[in-house]
């Protein structure tokens, strides 16, 4: 087999070519001169971590910003003084219901399962950061270490021009199954802005995360699109075992599939042609090829099981679920846009 280069974007009318989605956002400094001042609110989703939170809450005691947490369960919530600062609320009915009946959520091809309840959590922040009129929020996963004052003042700085801003997640990349093979073989793998420490206008964010893995990215694509997204810096993620659950990668694999595609395409200037399952279809072709030569050169059973369960998942999906996909999530993105509007 003729093994195509590692990470090169799909040869859409052209040849493929090496690609840092970083590339695609401006990058936000501060003027020395300009007055600072924290986001309006901060939202911590978590499940199951909650010595996670408390290390997070710990290295707030200079922050003045009030913090939502997002649990799962009452477990979620450390009885820590630093928690007892701070408030958990959970997703109201109007929202949960809200989300059950959009059309991304019910497809069998491409949802995570109730299960994973990230993008839900980050959909509820929107929707109560509106009912409360906050102008600029943070949402922030518990894992994320090294945001200091100077740095929230930075991002709340950073959305008074742009729409979203964030930092790069170096250190411990915040990337799949699969990106973690890429690295453990060597190649390159590019952070990139992510929804665990995303800064919002919330005004203007309209836009929705779908529950589907890489949710954050597809919620930034018309962003990147409008160019409406800066970076600010870097910032660290806890490390983790990303191989311990077998299945991982095969349910990563559909929102793989979107965000790699719909990425590929705004690295060409072609977003509009997100509906076109043709295009799709060639994005599949290169993507199964390139899964090919990843498993080709993996020598760890571990890794090879991720990689060949991603493989069989990309087998089951077409252009037109991709195509019909995006149809349903950009449906989905006007009826929650319009449903926000009502909550103010």
């Amino acid at each position: 087999m003729n093994l195509l280069p590692p990470k090169r974007v799909p040869p859409l009318g052209g040849t493929a070519t090496d690609f840092n989605p970083q590339a695609l956002v401006a990058s936000f400094a501060p003027k020395t001169h300009s007055p600072g001042r924290e986001v309006d609110a901060i939202y911590v989703p978590t499940k199951g971590r909650f010595r996670h939170v408390e290390e997070l809450l710990d290295s707030f005691r200079a922050v003045e910003t009030r913090v939502y947490l997002l649990p799962s369960s009452s477990g979620d919530v450390p009885n820590s003084g630093a928690a007892m600062r701070h408030q958990a609320i959970n997703c109201d009915a109007e929202c949960s219901a809200l989300l059950r009946s959009l059309r991304t959520s019910s497809n069998p091809l491409f949802t995570t399962g109730s299960e994973w309840d990230l993008p839900s959590k980050r959909n509820f922040a929107l929707w109560h950061a509106r009912q409360n009129r906050f102008s600029h929020i943070l949402l922030l996963d518990d894992d994320i270490r090294g945001l200091d004052v100077e740095k929230l003042r930075t991002g709340s700085l950073a959305v008074r021009t742009f729409d979203l801003a964030g930092p790069f997640v170096e250190d411990f990349p915040d990337t799949s199954v699969v990106g973690h093979v890429e690295r453990a073989v060597g190649d390159s793998v590019y952070p990139f802005v992510s929804g665990s420490c995303l800064f919002l206008r919330n005004h203007s964010a309209s836009g929705f995360f779908p529950n589907i893995y890489n949710e954050d990215w597809i919620f930034m694509s018309p962003y990147v699109a409008s160019r409406m997204i800066c970076s600010i810096g870097q910032i660290q993620q806890v490390p983790y075992d990303p191989f311990v659950d077998s299945l991982l990668s095969r349910r990563q694999e559909p929102g793989e599939i979107i965000a790699d595609g719909l990425f590929a395409l705004l690295s060409r200037g072609r977003y509009e042609a997100r509906y076109d399952a043709s295009v799709w279809n060639a994005l599949l072709s290169w993507r199964r090829e390139w899964l090919a030569s990843l498993a080709a050169r993996v020598q760890n059973p571990l890794h090879r099981a991720a990689v060949d369960g991603a493989r069989f998942v990309c087998e089951l999906i077409g252009g037109r679920d991709c195509a019909e996909y995006m149809s349903d999530l950009d449906y989905d993105r006007e009826t929650w846009s319009r449903a926000l509007q009502e909550v103010e």
